[in-house]
């Protein structure tokens, strides 16, 4: 490694990869490994054409070339597909490999391939064929299979001791599913195609326990950026929290992929003074899913929040439960004494509606 700790790891790949990362470190936090601000980071003054004087967002806590990534189409669509190519050729070019045209063809292939399988295969070719840069981040930054999160690397011991059958038949989908997809990548490319040795079991499930935990889709509907799947070193660093005080933004007219600050954990509810979006010692933390429930967060990235609050129950987990023939015995009116709603609060509830439904319903 190429320094102490993971400040020692973090500094070498920002340095290989020509980042800029004003006022952030690598530490380790409740969440494990984690980013965190070194000063405040408050709203930056800014002058428009007008004369308008206002504010904006503080820069940005790390800025990484997209020369830097690896991208590809979420779909066939002519336009993303000729953006993913202009930043390969920008990666083939900064990491000095570029593959053969069978697997350029491969990687292009959105409407038959899974995003994650090509990512996968393209992290594998970064790794072997490209410069210190994609080997630092294989060596300090993606976990060893044995230490990978998502469900797909999970041994049979693993998944029985979360006690939910459903997750355990999703952890041997998603195994079975990387074995698959492994034989079909040494059954299409040999040594020539590749430009390498055809990938073991073992590195194939590696690149795709990567692929499927640490990719970022750049679909927004508010914004006018292609629909890419993009693998970014760096700033998969950052952890999840339901309220992140981040977020990333990307730019390709700057070649650049951000994270920002942002105010979804706003001022008031982060009790924090007009102007400063992120205080030194603050975690950075971004949503991994705005609306993940814990069953999502631990099928890709292997962990569960407390007290998720996207977590909801459908009837098919109350009769797992064995509570829906409890739930069934309910009349209207003991269910809403348990809930704590009497009738002054129902009245309340319902309102001047004049919809007065039955007790029972």
């Amino acid at each position: 490694r190429g320094g102490a700790g993971p400040e020692g790891d973090f500094a070498e790949l920002a340095e290989l990869g020509g980042m800029t990362r004003p006022g952030v470190r690598l530490a380790s936090g409740t969440r494990g490994r984690g980013m965190f601000a070194t000063k405040d980071f408050r709203s930056q003054p800014s002058v428009e054409e007008s004369g308008y004087v206002g504010v904006s967002p503080p820069p940005p806590f790390v800025s990484v070339p997209l020369s830097r990534a690896l991208a590809v189409a979420e779909d066939s669509s002519a336009e993303d597909e000729a953006a993913a190519r202009r930043i390969r050729a920008s990666m083939y070019k900064a990491c000095g490999a570029a593959p053969g045209a069978k697997l350029e063809s491969f990687f292009a292939a959105g409407d038959v391939v899974p995003h994650d399988a090509r990512l996968g295969l393209m992290l594998l070719f970064a790794t072997k064929r490209g410069d210190a840069y994609w080997r630092s981040y294989a060596r300090t930054t993606v976990p060893a299979l044995a230490d990978a999160v998502p469900l797909l690397a999970w041994s049979e011991a693993e998944l029985a001791m979360l006690g939910e059958p459903k997750l355990v038949e999703e952890g041997r989908h998603y195994r079975q599913r990387a074995a698959t997809t492994a034989a079909e990548w040494r059954k299409s490319f040999n040594v020539l195609a590749l430009g390498m040795p055809p990938p073991s079991d073992e590195e194939a499930m590696w690149a795709l326990a990567a692929s499927s935990s640490r990719t970022f889709s750049t679909w927004r509907a508010a914004k006018d950026w292609p629909e890419l799947a993009v693998m970014c070193p760096a700033l998969d660093l950052a952890n999840h929290d339901v309220a992140p005080n981040a977020t990333w933004d990307f730019d390709e007219g700057a070649g650049a992929m951000s994270l920002v600050a942002c105010r979804f954990r706003d001022a008031e509810q982060a009790q924090l003074p007009d102007g400063l979006w992120a205080a030194a010692g603050d975690e950075v933390c971004i949503s991994y899913s705005p609306e993940a429930g814990n069953e999502k967060l631990i099928t890709h990235y292997g962990f569960a929040n407390d007290a998720n609050p996207n977590d909801r129950l459908a009837p098919s987990d109350l009769a797992h439960a064995g509570v829906g023939e409890l739930l069934a015995k309910l009349d209207g009116a003991s269910f809403l004494d348990a809930a704590g709603i009497d009738a002054e609060d129902l009245e309340w509830i319902v309102g001047d509606t004049e919809v007065r439904p039955a007790a029972d319903r």
